[in-house]
């Protein structure tokens, strides 16, 4: 009789650890496919952020864009000289809530900037400065738009920026054809809701 019980003993033993280990692998399993199901949720939050980021952010630019090309065309009109710079950016401005404010370089020179406050130190030469010249003669030789950033502004904090070249239809003495000459540059600065602060110019 001791040597039955003596033999269950074993027997229930043998049940208790496979079920120990039963227990534990499916904790372990558990465990498993809960961290996969969180990385995948942190994934698909991190991808959405990233997204409404891009979509903010291209739309901002849209803007800053559509901003550029309507001041541009209103200083081309008047060909090439800058009259009620400020009415007209207010006006602008307007419809516009990202854009944080309207500049204007002559032969490079960032002289007109509304609203001015908070932005005086944007007063710069475009083709002096040593982080901002190279694009801007680029921008000049080949007459084309140029991004730079994300980099530091001088208004404070980062941005990125947008250089657009006007240039201005000019009539040469020796020859009645017209020719392009550079100008003024037409900086947008434009804030943003997301981490990073965007400029255009």
């Amino acid at each position: 009789m001791f040597k039955l019980y003596k033999k269950a003993n074993h027997s229930d033993y043998g049940l208790i650890i496979a079920a120990v280990v039963l227990l534990l692998m499916f904790n372990l399993s558990f465990l498993y496919y809960v961290q996969n199901k969180q990385r995948d949720i942190e994934r698909h939050h991190a991808q959405s952020l990233a997204n409404n980021f891009s979509r903010i952010l291209n739309e901002e630019m849209k803007n800053s864009l559509s901003l550029t090309t309507t001041l541009k065309e209103v200083i081309l009109s008047h060909d090439g000289k800058v009259t009620n710079f400020n009415e007209t950016s207010a006006d602008l401005l307007k419809n516009s809530s990202a854009v944080r404010a309207l500049q204007l370089a002559p032969a490079g020179k960032v002289t007109y900037i509304y609203p001015l406050k908070g932005n005086e130190a944007g007063k710069i030469d475009l083709l002096k400065d040593p982080v901002r010249a190279p694009l801007a003669k680029y921008a000049i030789s080949h007459k084309t738009t140029v991004i730079q950033g994300p980099t530091t502004l001088k208004q404070g904090g980062k941005g990125l920026i947008i250089r657009t070249p006007i240039f201005i239809k000019k009539s040469s003495g020796a020859s009645p054809s017209p020719l392009s000459r550079f100008r003024r540059f037409l900086p947008v600065l434009i804030k943003t809701s997301a981490p990073l602060a965007t400029t255009t110019s």
